[in-house]
């Protein structure tokens, strides 16, 4: 299975960062430089994942998140945060928002390993709820034909 991850991020060099710790996993990078651009991204294409920053123009990652919990039909894809903003205030509010992960940049030697880990998690976890929602059609697919044919 081939993985979309969504890379939200103004800061090109911070993009190679996540490219360079997501490498060995069989995905296809999208690039978004602000939340506008990921939401038309994510109107437009599958996205199993989404790699988010804060701070962007046009708009921010607090603005993504927001727009992110009003729209349910995105709501089963994953977001970590992948910030600058270091400060208890920020991640705690973040977390409030039930991201997966909040990783500080830039990422050390040691935290490409955790930030990887998560990565991986985050990608099985979106992969059991794809496979999950198929079975739940089939499975609501076959009583309805029951239903029908009785």
């Amino acid at each position: 299975m081939i993985f979309n991850i969504l890379i939200t991020d103004d800061n090109l060099i911070h993009q190679i960062s996540v490219k360079y710790c997501i490498e060995d996993f069989n995905y296809n990078p999208l690039v978004a430089f602000n939340g506008q651009e990921a939401i038309n991204i994510l109107k437009s294409k599958p996205v199993d994942m989404i790699i988010l920053d804060l701070q962007m123009p046009v708009m921010d990652g607090f603005e993504f998140l927001n727009w992110l919990k009003d729209h349910e039909e995105y709501s089963s894809i994953p977001v970590i945060v992948y910030s600058g903003m270091t400060d208890i205030d920020t991640v705690q509010e973040v977390l409030k928002y039930n991201v997966y992960g909040y990783y500080f940049k830039p990422i050390t030697q040691i935290d490409q390993l955790l930030f990887s880990n998560a990565i991986k998690a985050a990608l099985n976890y979106r992969r059991v709820n794809l496979e999950l929602a198929q079975a739940n059609k089939i499975i609501d697919n076959f009583i309805n034909k029951k239903k029908e044919q009785a």
